[in-house]
């Protein structure tokens, strides 16, 4: 499953990438790989490598000041001969069906005789996965059987695996991945391919480096632009950034032209979850009020909107709308119909369509905000103040059936403020956000951008979020989403103030 969700993930948050770059020469290690490999991961495993060192000092607070190479001998209990295991690349791959992926590693070393020893020394290679030498290179089972790799062993002496990376692929990362998306959405969104930009997906990349004073994250999913237009793309394209607020401890994102994201989930869940209850929810809406939504409701959001999350789950967004007048209208007629269309968002949540809960598309409004949707689901109006058009939803805490999930935030607040619609977690943030200042963030590139500086977050939520050691430094963190018809790309940035070198 994690395979699966990690490859919709990039899907969704990635942004454009400029089309298809020269591949390069990649480790002897992926031979082995089959070329129609779901996904390939890479990392080195050299203690003395540049990424691994500054890996170690990003780390050292966790390690009480321990190198690498003094914490793995303690979690031993014994001296280990390092040398022997590390120091070329491991390569990890997945292949196989999306739902069940036959998984294997292998490990280049200076003498795989060598290393196998040390193995066996230390019990790993008496383990139920299988491992197997093949001179310097040792593989290991990860789901995989034996007979599956002795299978890449031959497929190695037959010059029948991989022999390139994508181009697109930073050399220096500490992890590289690289794979095929179309498998797991056949899987996950089945009728989704008559979509032309799903039809077009190729491939995606990722990579994640560690640079002198930051951390640098790279995603990209390549598609073919033939018979693509700028219509049929899941984001605004082009370069243009929007301008954003600036919120201490919380991060602050806007989107050029939300409407054109959401336009593309409603389509795409319309497609590939046909009987879904929340297809056949929106749809009763739609005769009920003669209208399409889509149309009247989502491509309302044509213009800028500025959002503001904080980690505790607290979150406001302020979006302009084409016709804000028919939107006041619309409202009271909508919002009656509303509970129906959110419970019937619940097993859909998983998948990435919450985006389209209460009609705000670039609220924040993850399955971890809104994750259980209770069936007391009720849609109020709140007494009018001024130019104030807004209601209230509550029942967004219950926790599900199976207990899964978390709680969400039990009350959300939208509507109208003049003549801006917003969405938050209670009134005071609604019109606050409705007057929130947004300036351009410098050197930004595409549709959608976020911001944030975690020095102004609280120390726990910065590891929670992060999942950073406690004691490490982190400084002001940017991202960025741009799309073309050659593909999305995703740029992450977080600064190190005390560097890593």
């Amino acid at each position: 499953m994690a395979w699966r969700w990690a490859v919709v993930c990039l899907a969704i948050l990635a942004g454009c990438g400029g089309g298809e770059e020269e591949p390069a020469a990649g480790p002897d290690a992926l031979g082995y790989v089959p070329r129609d490999a779901l996904v390939v991961a890479i990392v080195p495993t050299d203690l003395e490598s540049q990424q691994v060192r500054r890996l170690e000092r990003l780390l050292r607070p966790a390690l009480g000041g321990a190198t690498l190479r003094e914490a793995i001998e303690e979690n031993f209990g014994e001296r280990v001969d390092l040398d022997a295991l590390l120091g070329g690349d491991l390569v990890v791959a997945a292949s196989g069906d999306p739902d069940e992926p036959q998984g294997f590693a292998v490990l280049e070393t200076d003498d795989g005789e060598r290393a196998h020893a040390e193995l066996r020394r230390l019990g790993i290679a008496q383990q139920q996965q299988p491992l197997l030498v093949d001179g310097d290179m040792l593989l290991f089972g990860l789901g995989a059987t034996r007979a599956d790799l002795e299978a890449a062993i031959e497929r190695r002496k037959a010059g029948e695996g991989l022999q390139e990376l994508p181009g697109g692929l930073d050399e220096e990362a500490l992890v590289r991945a690289f794979g095929d998306p179309r498998p797991f959405v056949r899987v996950l969104l089945p009728g989704a391919e008559e979509l032309p930009w799903i039809a077009a997906l190729r491939s995606f990349e990722l990579s994640l480096t560690l640079e002198a004073d930051a951390i640098s994250g790279h995603a990209r999913v390549v598609t073919d632009p033939a018979g693509l237009d700028d219509g049929d793309l899941p984001l605004a394209p082009g370069a243009e950034a929007p301008a954003t607020g600036t919120v201490d401890g919380a991060i602050a994102g806007a989107n050029r032209d939300q409407s054109h994201t959401t336009v593309f989930l409603s389509t795409l869940a319309r497609r590939a979850l046909p009987d879904s209850r929340f297809v056949r929810e929106v749809e009763r809406l739609e005769a009920e009020l003669g209208i399409t939504f889509e149309q009247e409701v989502l491509a309302q959001f044509d213009g800028p909107s500025a959002s503001v999350a904080t980690p505790d789950g607290a979150f406001a967004a302020v979006s302009d709308v084409a016709d804000p007048e028919r939107m006041r209208a619309l409202l009271p007629e909508l919002a009656p119909r509303l509970p129906p269309v959110l419970r019937g968002l619940e097993r859909l949540g998983s998948r990435g369509l919450l985006a389209l809960l209460l009609i705000a598309p670039d609220a924040p409004l993850t399955p971890a905000a809104l994750s259980a949707l209770a069936q007391g689901v009720e849609v109020s109006e709140l007494p009018g103040a001024g130019d104030e058009l807004l209601f209230t939803i509550d029942g967004l805490d219950a926790p599900s059936g199976d207990g899964g999930g978390l709680p969400g935030p039990g009350t959300v607040v939208f509507g109208m403020i003049g003549d801006r619609f917003v969405v938050a977690t209670d009134r005071a943030r609604a019109r606050a956000v409705a007057m929130m200042e947004v300036a351009p963030l410098e050197g930004a590139a595409g549709a959608a951008v976020a911001r944030t500086d975690l020095r102004t977050w609280a120390p726990a939520a910065r590891q929670d979020a992060l999942g950073l050691p406690p004691g490490a430094e982190a400084g002001a963190a940017t991202g960025e989403l741009e799309a073309s018809t050659d593909g999305l790309e995703g740029r992450l940035r977080i600064e190190i103030p005390g560097g890593l070198d």
